[in-house]
């Protein structure tokens, strides 16, 4: 179970954040928190955790999420001096755990019909993973942020940040925080919608004039999205797609589909 799918509304709230240094031979204590989920990164060092089934070794820039109500425990003692933030989060709505990846399908809410409902999503967080390059300093920004209290286990001391921002700041930042972790999946996970449903439109309607932006103005993407996302599933533009499907040649790509007869494209 690689994801937590957390039902929204209501989204998760923050409840803290903090960090703790630990020293070689150091190991993180057992314990079960109720009801609030601890997301624990490490920014040096390496930290070993458990949480059946998981046995993580967590390395710069790697993260686990640990679930509420089941015990977790240190499975090593640190070799080296280990950095790490912590965040415990809450929901009053319902969570569920997979092997899959929930996308958040997008709804255009045009209808005067959804004006006046909330509209529900599922919010998939990757339970354990690698923060991407790229990413690094921007969620390392918000943890730091989310620092409300430190305990370095040199000093055995706690400390607290001299600055004060509104609950209304703090929650700004742990949203965006979320996001951090969670962009890099859902962006992925809708390219492969987006040009699956357009590969599936020019298949079905093959011998129908087909213009580009025609198809953008119907989903809701400029038609350099739709290039760009077909061509990273498929390997190719949709105007090649069509050429191919139209001719005998099969296409270089993940689908082959039975060659159809030409038709008019504009794009």
């Amino acid at each position: 179970m690689n994801f937590i799918n957390l039902n929204c509304p209501p989204l998760p709230y923050f409840i803290v954040g903090g960090g703790c240094v630990y020293r070689p031979g150091d190991i993180h204590e057992r314990r079960t928190i109720r009801n609030v989920f601890d997301l624990i990164y490490v920014h040096s060092g390496t930290l070993y955790l458990e949480q059946d089934p998981f046995r993580v070794e967590l390395n710069a820039g790697q993260f686990f999420i640990i679930t509420p109500d089941t015990p977790h425990r240190g499975s090593r003692v640190c070799q080296e001096k280990t950095t790490t933030s912590w965040v415990h989060f809450y929901t009053n709505g319902k969570y569920s755990l997979s092997d899959e990846f929930y996308p958040d399908n997008v709804t255009r809410r045009a209808a005067p019909k959804f004006y006046y409902s909330p509209q529900n999503f599922i919010l998939s967080l990757p339970r354990t993973g690698t923060v991407p390059e790229a990413n690094r300093e921007k969620l390392e920004k918000y943890l730091q942020r989310m620092n409300l209290v430190s305990f370095s286990k040199y000093t055995q001391k706690k400390s607290f940040p001299s600055s004060v921002r509104t609950p209304f700041e703090i929650q700004n930042d742990f949203i965006e925080f979320l996001q951090v972790l969670y962009e890099p999946y859902c962006y992925s996970r809708e390219k492969e919608s987006i040009a699956r449903t357009l590969r599936d439109y020019l298949d079905a309607h093959y011998t129908e004039e087909i213009s580009l932006n025609d198809l953008a103005r119907q989903y809701s993407y400029s038609p350099s999205h739709l290039i760009r996302s077909f061509h990273q599933a498929y390997g190719a533009s949709p105007m090649q797609y069509l050429k191919n499907y139209a001719s005998n040649t099969p296409p270089s790509f993940s689908s082959t589909p039975t060659p159809r007869s030409s038709r008019s494209v504009r794009w």
